[in-house]
């Protein structure tokens, strides 16, 4: 019999103002209501704390250890300060020994449901709604993989979400003269998704932690192979729906720097030193304190959140969204060149036609809802660039020491194989050319 205590967490929820905790008199257009967002983080200001919940593992018992179809019983509560929230859980196994992630087999319980059917017949679940209070999963194992179950290294962690704040809005429409910009939470965008939301309001999508394998695998023809290996993200974060585009720029910054304009297209010939600031904002991963002149300086001060670029690891877990292949679309590539998958996806080199980039949001999103991840701008990441590792981690930063920062996702001239979810490559951190873009992202975590 195994019976392991799993960690607990617990996750607040956090009401964001534009004046630190007093009601903004301005409001925001869209067709839903606006909702708080559930977890737990320090940011750099003390913001009023609204509801709490928490999702907390309470005991893993396997058996059947020598039948065709051993699992493992998991008892698990979900509480909330509402005692009728719908809650959505986030979970993941994890071998504590090697950081590898283990997906079940099969799972079964109140409110699974099938998300996708990966490529090799892995299924990716989702948990919810469920109630407040205690529930069972049964995690069907792998009888090829039992040997990663064991009492001293395997743990399942979860935590606990509501669908009413799925989204974070920013209202930079004040522009650069503004004192602070008015944050909001939101359960939905409207649909179509109105241009305002590429030019006066910022939106970034809730982003669950969990475990994948980054990289890509070795083929005849990707030409940059970044090494397979599993990484845990044990941090919730926010990220982007579209990257930032030249008219939000405008309102942050002032001006537009970018080589082919468009108030919809993405920000385009910046550099991470404009983007975090030369200065204190070159020093990631030893800090991530940010030049008061940057991007990121600016939107900070008018915040009082820590807004920055997403890790590498970030990225592609938020780019791929579950999925295993080398789109985000649950498709592979069928040429490294010109491709027909990657024109459903993104702006590349053999669907520009006579324009450079795109509108963003032109392309199909991911299961996430995000837009643009394949093409359009290769995106700047916090990390330095060097040889990805072929061990698993938690968490990663990157290397402490290196000359070039990491960009993804590939551009309007790149071929369809750059444009991969696991292709990784990288740029001088003063280089601003109009190939190169971001998008925004919220690491919640403590210290923030």
């Amino acid at each position: 019999m195994l019976q392991t205590i799993i960690e607990q967490r617990s996750f607040r929820q956090i009401l964001i103002s534009n004046d630190l905790g007093k009601k903004s008199p301005r409001t925001m257009n869209a067709s839903c209501s606006y909702s708080t967002i559930l977890y737990m983080v320090v940011f750099i200001v003390t913001l009023p704390a609204q509801i709490w919940g928490s999702a907390v593992v309470n005991s893993i018992t396997l058996q059947n250890h020598h039948s065709k179809t051993p699992t493992a019983i998991i008892n698990y509560t979900v509480s909330s300060s509402e005692n009728d929230t719908d809650l959505y859980l986030n979970f993941y196994g994890i071998n504590t020994t090697n950081n590898m992630a283990i997906p079940p087999y099969a799972l079964h319980g109140e409110g699974v449901k099938t998300v996708t059917v990966l490529k090799g017949g892995k299924t990716l679940y989702q948990i919810g709604p469920v109630k407040p209070g205690k529930h069972t999963l049964i995690w069907e194992i792998n009888p090829a993989e039992l040997s990663l179950y064991t009492s001293d290294s395997f743990e399942v962690r979860m935590d606990a979400y509501s669908h009413q704040n799925l989204y974070l809005l920013i209202d930079i429409s004040e522009g650069p003269e503004a004192r602070r910009y008015p944050t909001r939470f939101s359960s939905c965008l409207p649909t179509p998704i109105p241009d305002e939301y590429r030019t006066k309001i910022i939106a970034l999508r809730y982003i669950p932690s969990g475990a994948f394998v980054m990289g890509s695998p070795a083929t005849t023809w990707e030409r940059e192979i970044s090494n397979q290996h599993s990484v845990v993200l044990t941090q919730n974060f926010y990220i982007g729906i579209f990257e930032i585009t030249q008219q939000q720029w405008k309102l942050v910054m002032g001006s537009n720097p970018s080589t082919y304009p468009g108030e919809t297209h993405p920000i385009e010939t910046v550099s991470y030193n404009t983007i975090r600031g030369s200065n204190k904002g070159a020093r990631f991963p030893e800090h991530n304190y940010v030049d008061s002149t940057s991007f990121m300086g600016k939107l900070r001060s008018r915040t009082k959140l820590n807004f920055d670029l997403p890790t590498a690891a970030q990225w592609e877990y938020a780019c791929r969204a579950g999925t295993t292949t080398s789109l985000n679309s649950g498709k592979n590539l069928t040429a490294p060149l010109k491709c027909p998958n990657m024109h459903e996806v993104g702006r590349y080199s053999y669907n520009r036609k006579h324009e450079e980039h795109a509108k963003v949001g032109s392309y199909a999103k991911n299961a996430w809802g995000l837009y643009d991840m394949h093409g359009n701008v290769f995106e700047w990441c916090l990390d330095l660039y060097a040889i990805s590792t072929i061990s698993p981690v938690v968490d990663p930063l990157g290397p402490h020491k290196g000359l070039k920062r990491i960009t993804r996702g590939g551009s309007c001239r790149s071929d369809a194989d750059l444009c991969r979810a696991g292709y990784i490559t990288g740029d001088y951190p003063e280089y601003s050319r109009f190939h190169l873009g971001f998008r925004l992202a919220l690491p919640l975590m403590s210290g923030n």
